[in-house]
């Protein structure tokens, strides 16, 4: 038993309709799975700029420290030398006994 020129458009159309309707679907889905995945990657980047941001301050905060320690250290062994020259005689320079 065949189906008419009638009935074989309706089931086509019915069909049709189905499947734009599932891939519509499948379409809105994963656009909003993307969405999700997109938002949570900016939300992890953030927290991953945050955390370098401060590392790098933390990283300046000890190299700044260490730099004003070594500053310290240079002009405490110039002021010791200062003093040493001004103690002792030209002659005495060279000897460490003095």
């Amino acid at each position: 038993m065949g189906l008419t020129f009638k009935q074989q458009l309706i089931l086509t159309l019915i069909d049709k309709a189905v499947i734009g309707r599932l891939l519509a679907l499948a379409a809105f889905v994963f656009s909003r799975s993307l969405e999700v995945f997109k938002t949570t990657q900016s939300l992890e980047l953030e927290t991953f700029k945050r955390a370098q941001n401060e590392k790098i301050e933390e990283f300046k905060s000890r190299l700044a420290t260490e730099t004003e320690s070594r500053r310290n250290v240079r002009l405490a062994v110039a002021e010791v030398a200062k003093l040493r020259r001004l103690r002792c005689p030209l002659y005495c320079l060279d000897n460490l006994a003095c």
